[in-house]
């Protein structure tokens, strides 16, 4: 099956003028602010101890309303009509609602898709580097995303990264995915990202169709 003949599937997010979406917004971003101050921060015991009393106390107010899975009360992924928000606003790579995301910001394109982040000290594994891991993650999600194209729900399989050069942080990473073929239940789908203008790291992935079933939520 060519690539250029394939569905196009889209991921997206929820309305920022939605008030509920607009809130889980706004703590996510003060929770992202709360974190690279807290990895940066050289305070003194005292005051690390009276911000882990007010941090306690913030998550006795939040649990009550505590989901054991994201997906709990969305009915899982929608293949077909893209009512997705729910679910990737929590994304861990590129939710916006989720303070661990940087977030990734994804967008699908005629020739494939693209993703664009800039990772902060968060993020940093050798320094002035972003972790290797969470670039395989971002990897994951763009190869998962052009492998998606192809219309049928899917897994990863295996995913292979080659690390041509330190990533920096603080730059505007472009990440670049395309499917590259379909076999049967395999997906074929291959990635690279830039700094600059300049390769960083590629990778390649192998999808495996499954049953929609799968991702059928509560």
């Amino acid at each position: 099956m060519a690539a250029d003949s394939l569905p196009r599937t889209v991921l997206g997010l929820g309305d920022p003028a939605d008030p509920a979406v607009a809130a889980r917004r706004r703590a996510a971003d003060a929770a992202r602010g709360l974190f690279d101050a807290l990895v940066s921060s050289g305070a003194s015991p005292e005051i690390l101890d009276e911000a882990a009393r007010e941090l306690d106390r913030l998550a006795s107010v939040l649990e009550p309303d505590g989901r054991t899975s994201r997906y709990d009360g969305t009915g899982g992924l929608d293949f077909e009509g893209g009512g997705n928000t729910v679910v990737f606003e929590t994304h861990p790579v590129v939710g916006p609602g989720n303070p661990m995301a940087a977030p990734v910001r994804i967008e699908h394109t005629d020739e494939g898709v693209v993703g664009t982040a800039t990772y902060d000290q968060r993020f940093e594994g050798i320094p002035g580097c972003v972790h290797g891991g969470l670039l395989a993650a971002a990897f994951d999600v763009v190869l998962g995303g052009s492998a998606a194209r192809a219309g049928h729900p899917i897994v990863t399989g295996t995913l292979t990264v080659r690390y041509r050069r330190p990533t920096p942080i603080h730059t505007e990473l472009r990440f670049d995915g395309r499917l590259e073929r379909v076999e049967g239940r395999q997906v074929f789908s291959s990635a690279r990202v830039r700094a600059g203008g300049e390769v960083t790291a590629e990778a390649e992935a192998v999808f495996v169709t499954v049953d929609r079933e799968r991702f059928r939520g509560d």
